[in-house]
């Protein structure tokens, strides 16, 4: 059952170890006891489809959105407990992306086209540069990194991209360096998976990213 990296209580998840949905027939990746630190390495939420600002969110494979790294059983968890999950500490690569497309979010219906900016993070800020995007020079927001995507294996088949009682995609600024999660034991062994990490965020995904 275990195919992660483990040495005295600290066990290593890969990128690679992913899912795109939580549901009864998911298969752990790995074995957890309770109390051990788990490393969870993620994707971005495109599945690190796209790589510069050319590709467009139109032109990816949305079926691939939100990979949660996982899962992993924990020992001793059973159907009807409560899943305590303490974040430790939350890094990000040095860019992220933010994308953009006629009909997504809120704000769907005021953008014309699709369009994506890598922006650059260093020294606690999170750089966005208007430069061919819009009509100021460059927004220099605060680095507050956070999970979006925090779930358990479910009943029935839920798409990452969903939230719901087993978790998901919560996208809430709450779940950060810190935080503890309670999440519902629904199957044996909890079956934790992680992903879809934003270096900021504010009180939602106005344009979905």
């Amino acid at each position: 059952m275990f195919s992660g990296v483990r040495s005295l209580g600290y066990i290593f998840i890969g990128s690679d170890k992913h899912i795109f949905y939580f549901g009864p027939d998911i298969e752990p990746v790995a074995t957890a006891r309770p109390g051990d630190i788990i490393h969870f390495e993620t994707m971005d939420c495109f599945a690190n489809q796209i790589r510069s600002e050319a590709q467009l969110i139109t032109q990816i494979d949305l079926s691939k959105a939100n990979p949660a790294t996982g899962p992993v059983f924990i020992e001793g968890a059973d159907r009807g407990d409560v899943l305590k999950v303490e974040i430790l500490d939350i890094k990000t690569s040095d860019n992220g992306i933010v994308a953009i497309a006629p009909g997504f979010g809120f704000l769907g219906d005021k953008v014309k086209e699709p369009r994506t900016k890598i922006c650059d993070i260093r020294e606690n800020y999170v750089y966005f540069t208007g430069k061919g995007f819009a009509h100021f020079v460059e927004i220099k927001l605060p680095y507050r990194p956070m999970i979006g995507v925090i779930g358990v294996a479910s009943d029935e088949k839920i798409p990452c991209v969903i939230p719901g009682r087993h978790g998901g995609n919560m996208d809430t600024k709450l779940i950060t360096k810190g935080t503890t999660v309670y999440l519902p034991v629904l199957k044996r062994g909890g079956l934790l998976a992680i992903g879809d990490l934003h270096a900021v965020m504010g009180d939602g995904e106005v344009c979905v990213t």
